[in-house]
């Protein structure tokens, strides 16, 4: 595992991103102005709490790295917490066996904190929520029952309606972060958890692997590890390595966020910037 370090560059404009009509801040502005279209338009996935870990194992694997990017835990039609890939990830490393799939209920692998928002919340709000927590999700109440989810990714919307002239070579630089294909899959799961980060990039930088990609291969392609006991040990290029997108040129941040918008998995290579959706949601701040 390496660390191509950038030199960290501050970007010293202010208020890059204003709305459409006016010279506004967007991260002034209440949710249901900035979508008042789409606020609700995403129900949010949920499990009771003593739901098994297989049972939850198996909707990850088709809700993470969408608009939901996880699911909520219920007591009832009380939310609790959320259950997303770093949970399970982080606990799977303590009990890597059949027996965390098969003994182990949502409640005991959630995390607590959930971001309970309104449609008068606003985006100033919700990023601090947000950043504050380190859980890229918040969750809306629908007018009778359930919950809408908003995500990182959802909010790529007001970055692709603003106006703003930014470019990815304004953002500062972070340093990024590769695995190579014989580390094993306990070095990759030990920096993901590390960085605080749900992907990471192969040092050829042709390719990277996700929370979800790990999560697939556990459940369909280990049997929720009934067959894998050194699973541990298991290189990381077998657990469903996904091209990198590179885009090049000097892009503004509004065209960035539409193309990410169209993607199955909105995750590129922009030069020498990797960006996410919470690289552009951290703009908007």
């Amino acid at each position: 595992i390496k660390i191509t370090e950038n030199p960290v560059s501050i970007n010293k404009k202010q208020g890059f991103f204003h709305s459409m009509d006016n010279n506004s801040k967007l991260s002034d502005f209440p949710l249901d102005g900035l979508l008042p279209y789409t606020l609700r338009s995403t129900p949010m996935a949920s499990v009771q709490k003593n739901e098994k870990m297989w049972v939850v194992t198996a909707m990850l694997c088709r809700y993470l790295e969408s608009f939901t990017d996880g699911v909520i835990v219920m007591d009832g039609k009380k939310p609790l917490g959320v259950l997303g890939g770093r949970e399970l990830l982080s606990k799977l490393l303590r009990n890597p066996t059949p027996d965390f799939f098969e003994n182990y209920e949502a409640g005991q692998v959630m995390t607590e904190h959930i971001n309970v928002i309104s449609p008068k919340t606003t985006l100033d709000e919700l990023l601090m929520m947000i950043m504050r927590q380190r859980i890229g999700i918040a969750i809306i109440p629908y007018k009778d029952h359930g919950y809408a989810s908003i995500s990182a990714r959802s909010l790529l919307e007001v970055a692709a309606i603003a106006k703003s002239d930014m470019k990815v070579s304004d953002m500062p630089k972070k340093n990024i972060i590769t695995i190579s294909p014989d580390d094993s899959i306990k070095e990759v799961i030990l920096t993901m958890l590390q960085y605080q980060t749900r992907k990471l990039v192969f040092d050829d930088f042709s390719t990277y692997i996700s929370d979800r990609g790990i999560i697939e291969k556990i459940a369909l392609g280990m049997n929720y590890l009934s067959n894998s006991p050194e699973f541990l040990n298991t290189k990381a290029n077998l657990f469903n390595p996904k091209l990198l997108k590179k885009i090049d040129g000097d892009v503004k941040i509004t065209t960035l966020a539409k193309i990410m918008m169209g993607m199955d998995v909105p995750y590129v290579l922009v030069n020498d910037h990797i960006v996410s959706p919470w690289d552009i949601l951290l703009l908007l701040k």
